[in-house]
């Protein structure tokens, strides 16, 4: 199997290295892998065998990088074993892409993988209550608090399907790490990114990272309809009282909310195809949590 985006004479093949999460690396990865298949028109090979941990959300952008190498020719999965194998039968991810049988999860950590199409709106609506609202991993959460979160993510979801121009739909997949206590929850589509839906709307083409910051302050300072935007500011004033983290990946950027520092910016090395929002909730939340620190215009 070839290196890291290396031509063989099978076609193309894509090797994830190491430990594959959550963070700049993780994702430039994946925007790397959906870059190879400009290189020639067979089969692309995404291949795991030099992979030791996958964060299981990331199974919501892989599925993007799929469907995205589908569009140009062939692809196809190599070297899934071990622990990496475990966790994507497990969230049903192999069971969708590759039809393989799911691996029941006796730990209750998944959330499991899906793919929904740009119209099904309530069917998002149900998985969510069922497999995220009601999961256990944040049976900290007061319900109050709850509710918000759920009506912002749920208003992600809708402009992501409304604006963001995803044909193979919206991705989405989570996990709960509780060594870690943390659970992430992760949306994805391929898309026009913020840096499309900002032209569409002014005419005007921003570079990625100005897309983003552009997005997130206009989204928290006004009523315009950008993707997004009021339910990302909810989001993103939960998890900064709490101790959370929200990630944004749109094209070539990245940029990552904590309470400390506050917003960092990074670039990814590659274009990913279409937008990443990871919502990567502290599940050591305490029962009240303290009010929000700052706003989305103070943290840049």
């Amino acid at each position: 199997m070839g290196r890291a985006g290396a031509v063989t004479m099978a076609g193309c093949s894509y090797s994830f290295a190491g430990s594959v999460g959550s963070d700049s690396s993780g994702y430039g990865q994946l925007a790397a892998a959906a870059n190879v298949g400009r290189l020639v028109a067979e089969t692309v090979d995404l291949d795991f065998s030099r992979t030791s941990f996958f964060d299981a959300n990331l199974a919501a952008p892989l599925g993007v990088v799929v469907h995205h190498l589908l569009r140009a020719g062939p692809a196809a999965i190599s070297g899934l074993s071990g622990a990496v194998r475990a966790i994507l039968d497990k969230n049903g991810f192999t069971a969708k892409v590759l039809g393989a049988p799911r691996r029941i999860d006796t730990h209750g950590t998944t959330i499991r993988y899906e793919r929904f199409g740009l119209a099904e709106y309530p069917a998002f609506v149900q998985y969510f209550r069922h497999t995220v609202s009601s999961h256990g991993g944040l049976a900290t959460v007061p319900l109050p608090n709850m509710r918000e979160i759920e009506a912002a993510i749920l208003e992600i979801f809708l402009n992501a399907a409304i604006h963001s121009d995803s044909e193979p739909g919206i991705f989405v997949c989570g996990q709960f790490f509780p060594h870690k206590n943390r659970l992430d929850f992760t949306i994805a589509d391929s898309g026009i990114g913020f840096a499309g839906s900002l032209a569409k709307r002014y005419n005007q083409m921003f570079p990625d990272e100005e897309a983003v910051r552009l997005v997130i302050v206009q989204g928290y300072t006004s009523k315009i309809a950008i993707t997004g935007g009021t339910g990302l500011r909810q989001v993103h004033e939960y998890l900064v009282a709490t101790g959370g983290r929200l990630q944004i990946v749109s094209g070539e950027s990245m940029w990552q909310l904590s309470r400390r520092p506050g917003w960092t910016p990074a670039r990814l090395g590659s274009r990913f195809p279409g937008t990443i929002v990871n919502i990567e909730f502290n599940t050591l939340t305490p029962p009240r949590p303290p009010a929000p620190v700052g706003s989305f215009r103070e943290m840049f």
